[in-house]
């Protein structure tokens, strides 16, 4: 059990004061990022044979899917930590616009691995869309309406969550799954269009802060190896195959020592929560 006082989390800084308007502004824009960051999760999982047909790779269908939560899951707390330093919108346009060009080179990939690469590229700009959006509202609203609001984002991505294979599918029969990808590019130029006046009005407070290389390398060498078992097993590995276990075993035992790292850091990936999980749950 943690032992934490009130100086152990400091209190947010006051959110500034917006305008009904500019409220709803920045909230369009934050739905629209949690919808692309979450549909396009599960939006590729009925085109992915489509895919591979097209481009000829059914050996490694899994990576086209696994591509982005790896890259996704790593970048996340980065992006936390990175707009502490420098500001919400400072990282958000950008990953917009991350997630709106590996979206047109998503489209254009004429191999299964230029989809894969382009595919991971994706989730570094999902990973700013879902984790910028997040702590944007915090900053556009104050405390006692948060709860609201972080309430339209669940529903968001819930609806998103649903509708994404629906969608995937459809567009699949109707057109090709190219234009699974192509349809993310104007939606992210409104998402860029409707974030981009109102959060200028943000004050950025940085802070002398350093990137938790260390943390950030344990992360993803964790995530990899329990992604690769996900990924492998059953198609290129049996799931009794030694490697596998290997695998998870490596897996379990950086995130293990990632844990006890972060406790210890002096500028961790994500603030220490009053409770054992509480650094898990945050990266949620």
């Amino acid at each position: 059990m943690l032992d934490c006082t009130d100086k152990d989390i400091p209190a947010p800084p006051p959110a500034p004061q917006f305008s009904h308007q500019e409220i709803l502004q920045v909230l369009s824009g934050i739905l629209l990022c949690i919808f692309l960051a979450a549909i396009d999760q599960t939006v590729v999982i009925p085109a992915v044979p489509a895919m591979a047909a097209d481009l000829k790779g059914f050996g490694h269908l899994a990576w086209i899917v696994s591509a982005y939560l790896l890259t996704a899951t790593v970048a996340t707390p980065v992006y936390g930590k990175l707009s502490d330093i420098y500001g919400r919108r400072r990282l958000l346009m950008p990953a917009i616009a991350i997630f709106a060009v590996a979206s047109v080179l998503c489209a254009l990939s004429q191999s299964l691995w230029q989809l894969v690469a382009a595919r991971a590229l994706q989730g570094i700009g999902g990973a700013g869309l879902m984790a910028m959006a997040q702590a944007a509202i915090a900053d556009v609203v104050s405390p006692r309406e948060r709860g609201r609001y972080q309430g339209y984002m669940a529903s968001a991505w819930g609806i998103a969550s649903i509708v994404g294979p629906i969608v995937g599918g459809w567009v699949t029969d109707v057109a090709s799954w190219r234009w699974i990808f192509w349809m993310n590019v104007p939606l992210a130029a409104v998402a860029l269009l409707l974030c981009n006046h109102a959060l200028k009005l943000l004050v950025v407070r940085p802070r002398a802060a350093r990137i938790d290389y260390t943390g950030a390398a344990l992360l993803t060498g964790g995530v990899t190896c329990w992604l690769l078992v996900l990924s492998w097993g059953g198609t290129t590995l049996a799931w009794t195959d030694p490697m596998l276990f290997g695998l998870v075993a490596a897996g379990a035992a950086l995130l293990l020592v990632l844990t006890w790292h972060e406790r210890r850091a002096s500028d961790p990936l994500r603030r220490r929560a009053c409770s054992p999980t509480g650094w898990w749950s945050a990266a949620r």
